[in-house]
């Protein structure tokens, strides 16, 4: 199967498009269904990681909890137009975001 950040054609990863850890929250709670709070995506190894480095979990169940609004982040944008083209079996390092705290 395909990732379904950069496409690429290797091992994926479940990602909770709204993290477990926010499901209890009583804003969370209120503004999304059992099933969309199970809603998963697969991701590789490297994108999943990228995603919880540029986004907090708060972000991600708050603005960022569709596949769409992911692929619209500048950050991830940019991210997912460098790894691309980028070898499968490629060891990619994750940066830090210097606007993340």
């Amino acid at each position: 199967m395909n990732c379904q950040i950069c496409l690429r054609v290797t091992k994926l990863t479940k990602h909770h498009l709204i993290p477990v850890s926010r499901h209890k929250n009583k804003k969370i709670k209120a503004a999304f269904t059992k099933e969309q709070l199970k809603t998963t995506i697969n991701l590789c190894r490297e994108c999943h990681n990228q995603i919880h480095v540029l986004i907090s979990e708060k972000e991600m169940a708050e603005r960022y909890n569709t596949l769409d609004e992911m692929l619209n982040h500048v950050e991830i944008a940019k991210y997912t137009n460098w790894i691309r083209d980028k070898n499968p079996t490629s060891k990619i390092r994750v940066h830090r975001s210097r606007k993340r705290k």
